[in-house]
This record gives C-alpha cells, structure tokens and sequence, in this order.
C-alpha cells in the first residue's frame, strides 16, 4: 500500500485491493467503481480466501510448475478413485 501512496506502483493488484476492501468492509466494486464492461461467469471476483491461499503458497516457496502438478495430480486422483 505505501508503494502506492509514494508512486512507487501506480496499479495495485487485485489481491491488494481485495483486501483493502476487506479492510475498509467495502465491496470491490466500492473500490474500483463499477465495471464498464460487466464480467461473464468465469470472470467472477475471486473469492478473497482463495487469494489469501494462492498468497500463502508464494510465500512459502510453490512455484506455478508445482501448483499446476498439484491440480493435476488432484484430478488424477478424483478421476481414479475405485
């Protein structure tokens, strides 16, 4: 947030505003106005626990290689069950 407020980095990511939003116990869209363009299903906010757990394993070290093995291997799973 200090980076934005010094103009270090002009555009603040989704999961900082999400939280900043959280905060502030706005919506995003509170934060961001409305979108001119509105979103199709699949481009749905994402819900802010799952950023909190993408950002929970950055911090701890997986990489996108090893995240996207892990889906894989969680579909494997789910679609080889006996």
């Amino acid at each position: 947030m200090s980076y934005i407020e010094r103009g270090i980095q002009e555009n603040p990511s989704l999961q900082v505003l999400s939280r900043l939003a959280k905060t502030l116990e706005v919506s995003l869209d509170e934060i961001t106005g409305p979108s001119i363009h509105p979103l199709s299903d699949s481009q749905q906010p994402v819900d802010p626990e799952w950023l909190e757990m993408i950002d929970e394993a950055i911090r701890n070290g997986v990489s996108k290689e090893e995240f996207s093995l892990y889906i894989n291997f969680l579909k494997y799973r789910k679609n080889n069950v006996e």
